[in-house]
């Protein structure tokens, strides 16, 4: 597949029809086009990487309680919807074909540096790395260890860096480096016009691209197409009828 200019990632999978973070949501992504597939990444205490969001069963599962308090064979047992099961990041890589994309968002409140570390390894074991991976986080210390070797980045952005001022962030940003700066289409309200605008175009002169999450309206992608290099979104039919993609 030629590589696009422009990407679409398929937010959760194609979690507008199927539940997210479930190998159905991520096929059916693919058997719409979607350029990639974007899931988060937690890891066990006993070390197994899983796809997951939440730190609690209740929301996606008919599970209770925390994630962390549960073996990966309990976690296999549940219910995620419509008869799935949680997907492990090795039944991910085996379902994702090398030539789409890939973007793991770690959840640095079950990440530490050692497990980025070992992360990379098992990446790099499976002959993803180097190869379409992209290793987005708010924890932004767990992406140099990407960075170093070689791995696409993405910085995410979100409430806790509003207040910032421009010159603060921009700074931020050069010391990561990031490929990708990661952005929520709230931005564009919350943000303000000027200071939006100032750090779009820093970004951009840092070397970095921007995506945009979670576009799902036609409205949302007008509002982003003149700054975006590829958006997250759980409507990856309609994404790609609006972005020609």
């Amino acid at each position: 597949m030629p590589e696009p200019t422009f990407r679409i990632f398929a937010h959760r999978g194609y979690s507008a029809r199927y539940p997210e973070n479930t190998l159905l949501a991520f096929r059916k992504a693919l058997d719409a086009g979607a350029t990639g597939v974007e899931l988060d990444l937690q890891c066990l205490k006993s070390g197994e990487f899983i796809v997951l969001h939440d730190a609690t069963l209740e929301r996606t599962s008919n599970g209770h309680g925390p994630v962390q308090e549960r073996s990966l064979t309990e976690l296999r047992q549940l219910d995620f919807g419509q008869g799935e099961r949680l997907p492990t990041l090795d039944e991910v890589l085996a379902l994702v074909p090398p030539e789409r994309w890939l973007n793991l968002e770690l959840k640095g409140e079950t990440f530490t540096a050692a497990d980025a570390q070992r992360l990379l390894r098992h990446l790099q074991q499976s002959g993803r790395v180097p190869g379409r991976i992209h290793v987005s986080s708010f924890h932004h210390e767990l992406l140099r260890v990407f960075a170093r070797a070689g791995v696409e980045t993405g910085m995410l952005l979100g409430e806790e860096h509003r207040a910032l001022p421009p010159a603060e962030l921009l700074r931020r940003v050069w010391s990561v480096r990031p490929a990708c700066i990661n952005l929520p289409i709230q931005a564009f309200e919350r943000v303000g016009r000027w200071k939006l605008r100032v750090l779009l175009t820093g970004f951009r002169l840092l070397g970095s691209r921007l995506l945009f999450w979670t576009v799902n309206r036609q409205e949302d992608w007008e509002r982003v197409r003149p700054w975006a290099d590829g958006l997250i979104t759980d409507e990856v039919e309609k994404a790609r009828i609006w972005s020609g993609v």
